[in-house]
Parts: structure tokens; C-alpha cells; sequence
């Protein structure tokens, strides 16, 4: 209980400052043919995929963008739980994964150099926070109505999904919203749910950088779901399997979420995700796939052949091995933290200018 009064404390901390405004060409994963709820569909469809997180793109109008300021000047991330029941699930998992993120921002300010901050409302007699809707099934207005809602979903097959950066919403139509499973959920997976506030934010994977190939091996080969989607490929005599691997769009097409790895993006190929970190790779991101992540049913995850992703022993050069070797390339396990390359891409993203 000591600890859920010390984040709300910083949850609903004010300063006054500027903050200047969402960037007019920054969009993060722009999907102009499918809206969020398709992909929803998708993560049902796709029950097989077997790892933590599905992001939810957002659809063509109002794409996901940078958080707007509010009146204080900050740009105000606000959360609430779907009903009780939610909260009761999924308290823990979020309010530890949004203070892992406190850890590392702390307030807006000069001295931290960003102007963005969370915010929840709490009930009158302080027992917890504000439910998004009132048990007539109608939107608590002590929310904002642009609020991230927090469901519980236990037909979800994974155990998190989240739409990227800001859509402009109100009440009535949501389309900030963080989908998670609780019957999934384990103890550890705070750091799961942090990558998806990483999202919400508007950071974009790691490993689908433009440059991921200086730092990173991706083999499509082992992604799951691979086989069947080469059978579909020739099957159909249109595009080649080389040319799935390197469209989100085809993927998609296809049925399947191998779009993940992907560094092109749904039909807009010339804006590989590069977008939310003008800073070197991080390694260390809290953004970045680990090895295991989407291994195909057929592969050996102990085995570094077998798996999508692992990191080069000698990174950071454009020229790279052309294949992987026990001696050029290592298995990488899932990060435990905010880095601090996703501090600095969140003061990129929402500097402090006041």
C-alpha cells in the first residue's frame, strides 16, 4: 500500500512548463489499410504466435502520433482500468511497469530534460483509482477522455497487446487502449508490460530499426509460422518469400504476425522504423525483441541457428557477417529495464523546452 501511494504521488504530480508540439511528420507505425480492431481480430486468429506481446497499429485516420500537451504544458499520459475487475487482475502489473518508467524519468523538468508524464485519478476515500466506466456501462467523466484503457482479456493469446503513440479520441470512441491477459501474466512480466508503455509513448521496436542489421541477425526462417506462409506464398505465384520476409504488409496479407521483425512497414517500405531514436542502436532497450521471442515450432531455442534474432560479437559496422558462427554472434535473453537509450528517446520525443 506504501508503495501504491508513493506512484500515485507521482502520478498526479503538476509543474507548469512548455512543451512544444507533436512533431508534424511523426507518425509511428501508420497502418492505412487496417484499423486497430483488425489487428485485435489478428491476435485471435493467430493463437499459435506463442511469445508476450502483439502491438496494435493504428488505422488510417488520426495515426498514432506523439502524446499532445495539456494545459500544464506536459504532455499527460492517462490511464484507467476497464471495470473493477480489471483492476483487481492487473493493478500490480501496472502500476510496477509504469514505475519502472518513473525510475528512470522521474518529473518533467530542466534537469531531467522531458515534458511527459503519467496520470491516473484516484477515488475520493483514496482506495484506488477511477474506473473508466461506472457500472452502467457509461464513460466515469472523472477520466480524461482521451485516457489509455486498461482490459483484461483472457481470449487474448499472447500476454499483452497496446496501440502505438496518441489517437485522438473522446468517450465514446476509444482508441488508446492496452489489452492484457491475466491468466498469461507471470511474475517478472512488469518488464512485459513497460515495453508496451514504451509504445503507448510512440517508441517503436528496436530491432526494426533501419540500421538493425549493424547490430542485430534476423532470420525469417525462424520466425513461427514461416513454413506455412512459404506454402501460401508459392501457392499463390505472386511474390516471393524473400519479399514477405522484408513487407509487414504481405505478412499481414498472409495471416500471419511476422510483421514484428520486419523493418518496412505496412506499404510505406521508404520509412523503415527509424523514426523515434535519432540516437546510436541500444542494445539494452527495453524496445528490443530478446532471442526467444517468436521461435518457430520446428527450431530449437537452445540452438543460436534456430532462433529469429541474436546480436553480432562485433556489432556496429556496415559490413557484417553473412552468416552466423558460435564465434561472430550470441543468444540474448529478454532485458530487465528502462535503458538508458529509451530515457534519451523519450526526451527526443517530448523535450523539456520550458
Amino acid at each position: 500500500m506504501l508503495f501504491f501511494h508513493a506512484l500515485i504521488a507521482l502520478l498526479l504530480a503538476t509543474l507548469t512548463l512548455s512543451c512544444p508540439p507533436p512533431y508534424n511528420d511523426m507518425r509511428f507505425i501508420g497502418n492505412t489499410t487496417h484499423t486497430s480492431y483488425d489487428l485485435i481480430q489478428a491476435v485471435h486468429l493467430n493463437p499459435d504466435f506463442g511469445w508476450n506481446e502483439l502491438v496494435i497499429p493504428t488505422g488510417a485516420v488520426n495515426q498514432g502520433e506523439l502524446w499532445p500537451c495539456g494545459d500544464s504544458g506536459v504532455a499527460v499520459v492517462s490511464m484507467c482500468f476497464r471495470d473493477a475487475k480489471a483492476d483487481a487482475e492487473l493493478a500490480d502489473f501496472v502500476f510496477d511497469s509504469v514505475n519502472m518508467w518513473l525510475d528512470k524519468l522521474n518529473f518533467p523538468s530542466s534537469d531531467r530534460g522531458h515534458a511527459v508524464k503519467f496520470r491516473v485519478h484516484i477515488k475520493p476515500d483514496g482506495s484506488g483509482p477511477e474506473m473508466c466506466y461506472d457500472e452502467t456501462g457509461h464513460w466515469n467523466p472523472i477520466n480524461d477522455s482521451n485516457a489509455v484503457i486498461i482490459r483484461s482479456d483472457r481470449g487474448l493469446p499472447y500476454k499483452a497487446a497496446a496501440t502505438v503513440g496518441y489517437r485522438k479520441t473522446d468517450a465514446r470512441r476509444h482508441h488508446n487502449e492496452m489489452y492484457l491477459n491475466p491468466e498469461k501474466l507471470e511474475e517478472g512480466d512488469k518488464v512485459t508490460v513497460a515495453h508496451e508503455w514504451g509504445h503507448v509513448l510512440g517508441l517503436s521496436h528496436e530491432h526494426r530499426r533501419d540500421d538493425r542489421d549493424d547490430w542485430l541477425d534476423y532470420k525469417c526462417e525462424n520466425v513461427v509460422g514461416y513454413e506455412e506462409a512459404r506454402r501460401r506464398v508459392e501457392d499463390a505465384g505472386v511474390h516471393g518469400i524473400d519479399e514477405v520476409c522484408e513487407s509487414a504488409e504481405l505478412w499481414y496479407r498472409l495471416g500471419f504476425v511476422g510483421y514484428a521483425f520486419t523493418k518496412n512497414l505496412w506499404g510505406n517500405d521508404e520509412k523503415a522504423e527509424k523514426v523515434t531514436r535519432k540516437g546510436p542502436f541500444d542494445g539494452n532497450s527495453i524496445m528490443l525483441y530478446h532471442s526467444y521471442q517468436g521461435v518457430g515450432k520446428d527450431k530449437d531455442y537452445n540452438k543460436y541457428t534456430d532462433v529469429p534474432l541474436v546480436k553480432w560479437r562485433n556489432p556496429g559496422h556496415k559490413t557484417h557477417p553473412k552468416g552466423r558462427t558460435a564465434d561472430n554472434c550470441f543468444k540474448y535473453r529478454p532485458l530487465e529495464d528502462v535503458s538508458d537509450g529509451d530515457f534519451d528517446a523519450i526526451k527526443d520525443l517530448y523535450p523539456w523546452t520550458g
